[in-house]
């Protein structure tokens, strides 16, 4: 059954996401190719593969899988949201922010206003990235993971521009919808090392590490 791959694939690329380990995008390339040799013209697949291609960091193979799920099904918000993601990575602002409109326009959900929101941050529109981003909070789609997710981001928006209270506030809402989201835990420490705390910073710091050794964690 090839929509059972697809979605088979998706769960393995998000766990590689979360975990950092790099198989699970070799079990999701396995799983892709025969959903995709079953159902050549499926555009769920094509966007599956996009997002394991985002993933891989192969952004031009991304933007091929999204342009193509556009072309087969000019509906789904989701195709679009591969070719903002890829493009975005190879530099296409321009493009991009054209592209979150299509997609804002085919559903306003969580994932296209947190789309339209990286838009207009990338446009140099502080307030009305954060305003977007609060509706897309507001939509009230998607996953516990991705509410959480979006509020991380509010989070960093406001810490970014320095309002240290109301970025505590939407890391511990991220915290509250998902516990032991290292993304929100990172960004409450670097709320702590802003406010001179850095002992408070290194103990939220530590256990986020130890689950997920990332780079900018440590480093952090």
């Amino acid at each position: 059954e090839p929509r059972l791959l697809t979605r088979l694939g998706v769960a393995y690329v998000d766990r590689a996401r979360e975990t950092a380990d790099p198989s699970f995008y070799a079990k999701a390339a396995g799983v892709l190719e025969r959903a995709g040799r079953l159902a050549p013209g499926d555009a769920g697949t094509m966007i599956a593969r996009g997002l394991l291609d985002l993933g891989r960091h192969d952004f031009r193979s991304a933007l091929g899988w999204g342009t193509r799920a556009v072309a087969a099904n000019p509906d789904l918000p989701d195709a679009y949201g591969v070719v903002f993601d890829a493009q975005v990575e190879l530099g296409r602002y321009q493009a991009a922010v054209l592209t979150a409109q299509a997609m804002v326009d085919r559903k306003p959900t969580l994932g296209s206003l947190a789309r339209v929101s990286y838009a207009r941050e990338l446009l140099g529109d502080p307030a009305g990235a954060v305003a977007a981003m609060t509706q897309a909070a507001a939509a009230g789609s998607g996953s516990a993971t991705d509410r959480a997710y979006v509020q991380t981001l509010i989070g960093n928006l406001h810490l970014g521009a320095g309002r240290l209270a109301p970025a505590e506030a939407a890391y511990r809402r991220a915290l509250d919808g998902v516990r032991g989201d290292g993304l929100a835990e990172v960004g409450l420490a670097r709320v702590a090392a802003a406010r001179g705390d850095l002992a408070g910073a290194a103990r939220l710091l530590e256990p986020a590490a130890a689950r997920l050794p990332l780079p900018a964690t440590v480093a952090l």
